[in-house]
């Protein structure tokens, strides 16, 4: 009897232990994921340190150098005035990177709220949020996202808020299938059952269930 409760009281331990070896044997079960992870990686040191990597000034304009091929003193060659396009594209990664994490935190955060609320309350609210889904799906993202940056102004934010309004509709609709199943789920009908309030399920454990598929 006093070995089995102190097994059951180890075991605990020896599942909440983080196991790095067992981390690193599922990543090389999965080279997709690593990839990936290394693209991103660098993508962010070469944001970080542009403007050390690059070779050249980005701006500067030499007409003897016009539409060069890559060589060594131009590894992308030069464009149409002579500027270094290796230097203007680590220069310009840096918005690029900049603006795609912005829209994806816009857009992810914004759907993913809308989605859960939709899915876990139902009804007419659940027909609203869907039906201005539906209406905006329906107009072609360009033009929606070319009106939208005409009617918030010319600068970089207001595109970029421009672009994560089209594309909320995807993490919504995304966000509503999963709180549609997670919310049958026992755990969420207990909790639900002992008196919680629809912000605790969503907040507490439609969202983060539901977190995997929408990054």
């Amino acid at each position: 009897m006093m070995l089995s409760e102190e097994t059951s009281a180890v075991r605990p331990q020896k599942q909440t232990r983080f196991n790095g070896a067992k981390l690193v044997w599922m990543l090389k079960g999965s080279p997709l994921t690593v990839t990936s992870a290394v693209i991103i990686v660098l993508m962010l040191l070469m944001m970080i340190f542009s403007p050390w990597l690059a070779t050249h000034d980005p701006n500067a304009i030499d007409l003897t150098a016009r539409l060069l091929p890559p060589s060594a003193a131009h590894w992308f060659g030069t464009d149409e005035v002579g500027r270094d396009l290796f230097s203007r594209v680590l220069v310009g990664s840096q918005q690029s990177i900049l603006a795609g994490l912005v829209v994806v935190a816009i857009a992810g955060m914004i759907g993913s709220l809308l989605g859960c609320l939709s899915g876990v309350l139902g009804g007419r609210a659940d027909a609203i949020i869907m039906r201005i889904m539906d209406i905006m799906l329906s107009i072609p993202s360009l033009v929606l996202t070319m009106a939208l940056a005409a009617a918030l102004g010319p600068s970089l934010f207001n595109a970029m808020l421009a672009i994560a309004i089209v594309r909320i509709p995807f993490y919504v609709r995304l966000a509503r299938g999963q709180a549609l199943v997670v919310r049958q789920y026992t755990y969420v009908q207990a909790a639900k059952t002992f008196g919680a309030s629809r912000w605790h399920l969503i907040n507490w454990h439609i969202l983060r269930n539901s977190l995997p598929p929408l990054i």
